[in-house]
């Protein structure tokens, strides 16, 4: 089946292929300007939370991979996430450095460039300041946020609620932050 994108008519393979190679924030712009890629934009994006969170180094924070959202189209795979990182601190402080540090992410666990460290701080205060954004819109505070996710055992719950509003996120122009 051919998509068409501006004026080019592209196969829906290669179409994948360039999605592919899109961030997450990118993947919300694609899903907002051609609306005729939207279920093709956000199984990518799906598919690039979950490529990381199925990484080998995330395995033993969840006990088994996670199931993959191509297998099954169906599947909730942002609520899912958010039910895990409610329930596993350890995972939130994971894809929080995720996350927030890109690239740098190797680097501070490999200890080969503690100059990146100021840098990932900087990250998490605007992951923060976006989260309390979305927050604010829900009629929540910061502190009511993270109270809640305490009475639920983990300090995290900001996180699992920029999580579950990537879209809206990047709808409002917040997408700087990822």
């Amino acid at each position: 089946m051919a998509t068409r994108l501006g004026l080019l008519d592209l196969n829906e393979d290669v179409v994948r292929l360039v999605l592919d190679e899109l961030s997450p924030a990118d993947l919300g712009k694609v899903s907002l300007v051609h609306p005729s890629l939207r279920d093709l934009a956000q199984r990518a994006l799906f598919s690039s939370i979950h490529f990381w969170l199925c990484d080998e180094r995330f395995h033993r924070l969840f006990g088994s991979p996670m199931p993959n959202p191509m297998d099954n189209p169906g599947l909730p795979i942002i609520p899912s996430l958010v039910a895990a990182i409610l329930r596993r601190p350890d995972l939130a402080a994971c894809v929080r450095e995720l996350w927030c540090g890109g690239s740098c992410w190797h680097s501070r666990r490999d200890g080969d460039d503690d100059e990146e460290v100021p840098k990932l701080a900087a990250r998490e205060a605007d992951l923060q300041a976006a989260v309390s954004f979305v927050l604010r819109q829900r009629g929540l505070s910061y502190r009511h946020a993270c109270a809640e996710g305490l009475r639920r055992g983990s300090p995290d719950v900001y996180l699992a609620v920029l999580i579950s509003q990537l879209p809206r996120l990047t709808h409002l122009g917040l997408s700087d932050f990822f």
